[in-house]
Formats: C-alpha cells, sequence, structure tokens
C-alpha cells in the first residue's frame, strides 16, 4: 500500500469505526436509484477514497487468510479437514484475485504485504496439531468482527461498487456460518456455503 496516510494503514475495524463521524452528510436517498433496498435511514455513503482504502484492508486480509490456512493444513490428517481447509483456501485465493482489478482502478496497490503474510503464519502456529474445534473457535471468533464490518460496508459502498461490497459480506457470512455449523455439529454440510462461491471448487474424496 501506498501513501503516507491512508487510513486503511491503521486497520479495517479502526477505519470503519470512524466512518460515519468522517462522512460527509449524503444520504442514500439523494443517490441510489429507484427500486434498490436501502439501509437505515440518514447513513451515510462512503466516499470513494474510503471505499478503496477498505478494499486495500481487505486484500490485506485475503493475504493473512491466505497464509493462514495454508499453514494449518499441515496439522490435520483427515480428508474431511483438508478438503475444508483447502475450500476455505481456495476462497482467499479466488478472493484475493477477485479484489485487484477495483483496487487498481481505484488507485490502490495489490502488493501483498510481508507483514500480513507474517501475521497469518503467526495465527496458525497457535493453531495444536490436530485440534479441529480449536482451529474452527479460533476462525469464529477472529471473523467475527470483520464479517459485521463487511455487512455495514455493503450498506454504505458507492453506488457502483455496492455489487462488489455485497459479494464480501457474502464471503465472511459464509466463513462464520461453515465455524457456526461445525461448532454446532453439521460437519457434512459446514462447508457448502463457502465451495457455493469457488470458481474453482475443490473435488471432495
Amino acid at each position: 500500500m501506498q501513501g503516507k496516510s491512508r487510513p486503511c494503514q491503521r486497520g479495517f475495524l479502526h477505519v470503519c469505526a470512524n466512518m460515519r463521524r468522517r462522512l460527509p452528510h449524503r444520504h442514500l436517498s439523494e443517490t441510489q436509484p429507484m427500486g434498490d433496498p436501502l439501509p437505515s435511514q440518514g447513513t451515510s455513503i462512503m466516499t470513494i477514497d474510503e471505499f478503496r482504502d477498505c478494499l486495500l484492508d481487505y486484500y490485506q486480509t485475503e493475504v493473512r487468510g491466505e497464509a493462514f490456512f495454508a499453514a494449518t493444513l499441515s496439522k490435520f490428517d483427515a480428508p474431511d479437514h483438508a478438503y475444508k481447509l483447502g475450500s476455505l483456501l481456495q476462497l482467499e485465493t479466488e478472493t484475493k484475485a477477485r479484489l485487484r482489478p477495483t483496487i487498481l482502478e481505484l488507485g490502490g496497490s495489490v502488493e501483498e504485504l510481508e507483514s500480513s503474510r507474517s501475521a497469518g503464519l503467526s495465527r496458525a502456529a497457535s493453531i495444536s496439531a490436530g485440534d479441529w474445534e480449536g482451529f474452527v473457535r479460533v476462525l469464529n471468533k477472529v471473523g467475527e468482527p470483520l464479517t459485521n464490518r463487511q455487512r455495514e460496508v455493503s450498506e454504505i459502498a458507492p453506488q457502483p461498487y455496492r455489487e462488489l461490497a455485497l459479494s464480501m459480506k457474502i464471503h465472511g457470512e459464509s466463513i462464520q456460518d461453515f465455524t457456526d455449523r461445525e461448532l454446532a455439529g453439521d460437519s457434512a454440510h459446514s462447508i457448502d456455503s463457502v465451495v457455493l462461491q469457488l470458481k474453482f471448487p475443490l473435488r471432495r474424496s
């Protein structure tokens, strides 16, 4: 990422937590076409720069996630676990690639920061070999606040990029759905919502 003071460099949660205080008071009714669903009354739309900075942080989150899932693969031997981890890894890889065109269009950098990759590897190192439930609980806890922010951004993203923002909400929710189903004992169908998003799904043995 380039530039001296982009908000995304302070972290996605910081950007979005302060977004409504910093955005001008433009309302969706002023800009959104008739027929599109409206968020809650009085919600401000993000500027293009704000959205770009959130995309940059989304991108680094995918870099972290990709490193995390790749490093976690070696900790589990069961074919079912390998398939689920591989599908999560594939989702991060495909999503990262899908974000690149818009990031470049908006003037951002698609450099994969070593600090992001190192953070993912460090998180993976905290997972004990064979502790599948522990892995799922970590993923659930880490993903919940990010998914909540993705829901917020999907409602206040600039109109030309609303579809992309919505797809990121679905991305986050699918991972949370995976963890929720695993913890509830529905392991047979836990990964289904993740697999549905993949352009290149893996074969399940």
